[in-house]
């Protein structure tokens, strides 16, 4: 299945820490704030330019996968053994192929 990158959008609202309270009896709009004690590490933000620029990311990183072949000790081309350590590219397979 092909990657299929997805435009993320920030949640914009009139009252984004907004929530009801209802006890049972009432019901009533409540303003709730953070009360988290000492912050040691903010951490990143959950929004749409972190998560896209993450789509980006992916999607380079699977681009760049077609071009780059990683492991195996050898590759059999019409019944001659080419020796491969670690990795190597596009470029240099056909290289290897062109010598054969």
């Amino acid at each position: 299945m092909a990657f299929v990158k997805k435009t993320w959008k920030d949640r914009i609202s009139e009252y984004p820490n907004r929530r009801i309270i209802n006890d049972g009896y009432v019901s009533k709009p409540v303003t709730v704030s953070r009360d988290e004690g000492t912050v040691t590490e903010e951490g990143d933000a959950f929004n749409a330019s972190n998560m896209n620029d993450l789509e980006e990311r992916i999607e380079a990183a699977i681009t760049g996968a077609t071009d780059v072949y990683t492991g195996g000790d050898n590759i059999n081309i019409t019944n001659k053994v080419v020796n491969v350590t670690g990795y190597m590219t596009a470029a240099e397979a056909h290289a290897i192929w062109a010598s054969l």
